[in-house]
């Protein structure tokens, strides 16, 4: 048994949930342990091939096992696609040749998008478009709070903020006019936050400038 055995395994557990699917034998409740099942099977596959595997070779694996399980997922193949594309856009961030940044930005979408038809299988009576806001501003958040190696940018602060106003307005907590309130100051915050990062640029440059001079 090695690696090479484990992810010929994983191909046939595949085709296995596959063969299951199409003659009808998962069903209702057990649609969901389909899902997680061949969410499992794509993500095993993209981290134990990456000794042996090329990043776009591995990648076209992922969508193929995605594609032929969104082929027999009937009313689940939109839930099976968000959710492989969320794993899929992660899993090239963290195990990939490089961390690019421009990765967290489809995955935080991807994600919002599939917890939302998550809470819709799961949990109907729950209002889900607050969450799914929530996801989106947290995705710019992550971007603006990480280190700049790890793909941190300072302009993800503005759409966090932005996000985030929608979020709060989504509930509409009180009436009309305090929501109006609640957006405005976001927005005069938003404005003094753009301001103080363009002061600090500034800042630095002259600070730069200076210190070539000296030397």
């Amino acid at each position: 048994m090695n690696r090479a055995s484990l992810l010929g395994l994983l191909f046939i557990t595949a085709g296995v949930l596959v063969l299951l699917v199409s003659f009808g034998v998962l069903h209702g409740s057990y649609a969901r342990l389909w899902i997680i099942g061949i969410l499992t099977v794509n993500s095993s596959f993209f981290i134990l091939s990456r000794d042996r595997l090329t990043w776009g070779q591995r990648v076209f694996g992922f969508m193929l096992l995605s594609l032929g399980a969104t082929g027999v997922s009937g009313e689940s193949a939109g839930l099976i696609a968000l959710s492989s594309a969320s794993l899929g856009f992660f899993l090239s961030y963290f195990f990939g040749s490089k961390r690019s940044w421009w990765l967290l930005v489809p995955a935080g979408i991807f994600t919002g998008l599939a917890l939302f038809f998550w809470i819709r299988l799961l949990l109907p009576v729950w209002d889900a478009v607050p969450i799914m806001l929530l996801i989106f501003s947290g995705t710019f958040t992550l971007l603006y709070l990480l280190p700049q190696e790890f793909g941190g940018r300072e302009w993800a602060l503005l759409p966090a903020l932005g996000l985030i106003v929608l979020t709060v307005v989504s509930n509409d907590p009180m009436e009309r006019r305090a929501t109006l309130l609640i957006i405005i100051c976001p927005v005069i915050v938003m404005l003094v936050g753009w301001w103080f990062m363009r002061h600090r640029r500034a800042i630095a440059f002259a600070k730069n400038q200076q210190t070539s001079i000296e030397q």
